[in-house]
Order: structure tokens, then C-alpha cells, then sequence
């Protein structure tokens, strides 16, 4: 973790109640817009989070001073160190994550445990108001309220638009897969998308809601690249592990 966010969270609590939460909300975007790092790199909890692993881009991210590296969920659990940023959702917690430092972001309708420095009221969990459905990237820029839209997903709702707060240059992608088929997660034996309720709609939306994020990087001056397993993504620049 950076010394930057480990000062940062040294001086604020990740026990958290709503009046608390906002008023961490806005400190941490006030020292995120600062912060002005060149790379991010966000680490998803998809089947090619363990190739990625394998190859030396992933050590040379990780170790570099001038990287944020952002984790979701599980994917924190494969890191040596805690990462910069991690993001989870608190209805879905697990005993695990209480050791997992960094600024520590959450989602969920309503939440009983606010593990978190801050958590994030989804605004409405319906298909039409979705992010994948209206690709509405840039209206859900971290603003002035502490609302994120139903992603669907954490990837969508939280770390996606932490670059643009960072001011980063460049921002890699493992571990965000969204296959069909085969294992969900990197960390799954037998279960795959039916075991997790995953509608037919989200596999439709997301390809294309790839695309306009991709769009959406590039106007904000951001190079991207995806690692991912599956080839039906429609990054530009991705490769396929």
C-alpha cells in the first residue's frame, strides 16, 4: 500500500455510520484528486486473475510506487500486501476481508455491518436504471453525492470510475471475465454463472457497455488494457490469457 492512502487511513475510521461515511467520502476525494498517480491497476475476482499472476507485467504493477492498485473483493485475498483501494460489497462479506487494509469502499441497498471508510447506497436496483444498460460512465463520475448506480457489479458501481478521480494515465484490467461458461471465479471449483443467479440480459449488456467504457477512458485521456479469458468482451486492446 502506498504511504499516501496508508496515511489516509490511519486517520479515519472504516467503522462507519452514514454522517461519518459522507464526511470520509469527501476527504478521500479531496486527497484522490491529489494524489495524481500515472497507473492504476484493478483487480478483479474472474477466472484470469491467476494467469495474470503468472506473467511479469502483474509483479511490475503491483510493486511500483507510482501504481494504485485496486482490488475487488476475493481478488484482495491474492495479494501479499494489502492494495491501495478495495472494494466489496457488505451484504456479501466475509470474515477474510477483516484483515484487508486500504481505503476500504462498499456498496450495498442497506447495509447491517459498514466495514468500511465508505459505503455507497446503490441508487436503484433495477435493469433500466443500470450502468450496463444506460452507459451513462460520466454522470456517475464520483460527485457530490455518495450514490453509485447498480453496476451490475462492483467493477461497474465502484472501480471503474476511480480512475478518472485519480487522474491516472494509464489503468490495466485482470480478473474481469463475465464468462457464460466454465468457472465464474478464479477461485471457483464447480460453480459457474447459473450458480450465482447471473441473468441472460447482463451477458447481452456487458459486451457493449465494455466498448462505451473503453470510449469513456479515452476521453478522459486514459489508456486502457484488459486481461480477461473471455474473447466476447469488447475492449479494443485486450488480450486473452
Amino acid at each position: 500500500m502506498t504511504k499516501f492512502f496508508k496515511n489516509w487511513c490511519d486517520s479515519h475510521s472504516n467503522q462507519t455510520g452514514f454522517v461519518s461515511s459522507f464526511l470520509n467520502y469527501n476527504s478521500f476525494k479531496s486527497a484522490a484528486l491529489k494524489c495524481n498517480v500515472e497507473k492504476v491497476l484493478i483487480l478483479s475476482a474472474g477466472p484470469s486473475l491467476d494467469p495474470f499472476f503468472d506473467i511479469p507485467i502483474s509483479t511490475n504493477l503491483i510493486e511500483d510506487p507510482k501504481t494504485i492498485v485496486v482490488a475487488i473483493k476475493q481478488a484482495s485475498l491474492k495479494l501479499k500486501s494489502s492494495p491501495d483501494i478495495f472494494c466489496f460489497n457488505e451484504i456479501r462479506y466475509q470474515k477474510e476481508f477483516d484483515n484487508v487494509g486500504g481505503v476500504r469502499l462498499s456498496v450495498s441497498e442497506n447495509s447491517p455491518y459498514r466495514k468500511s471508510h465508505i459505503h455507497f447506497p446503490i441508487f436503484r436496483y433495477k435493469k433500466e436504471s443500470s450502468l450496463i444498460y444506460k452507459k451513462n460512465f460520466k454522470f456517475w463520475k464520483y460527485g457530490l453525492l455518495p450514490f453509485r448506480p447498480w453496476g451490475v457489479g462492483i467493477f461497474f458501481e465502484l472501480a471503474v470510475h476511480l480512475p478518472i478521480l485519480l487522474k491516472a494515465k494509464e489503468v490495466t484490467v485482470a480478473g474481469f471475465d463475465m464468462n457464460k461458461e466454465g468457472p465464474f471465479h478464479f477461485y471457483d471449483d464447480t460453480k459457474n454463472a447459473k450458480s450465482y443467479n447471473v441473468d441472460n440480459w447482463e451477458f447481452e449488456l456487458i459486451p457493449e457497455a465494455c466498448l462505451e467504457m473503453e470510449k469513456y477512458y479515452l476521453k478522459e485521456k486514459i489508456s486502457l488494457k484488459v486481461f480477461t479469458t473471455n474473447p466476447n468482451l469488447k475492449f479494443k486492446n485486450k488480450e486473452i490469457l
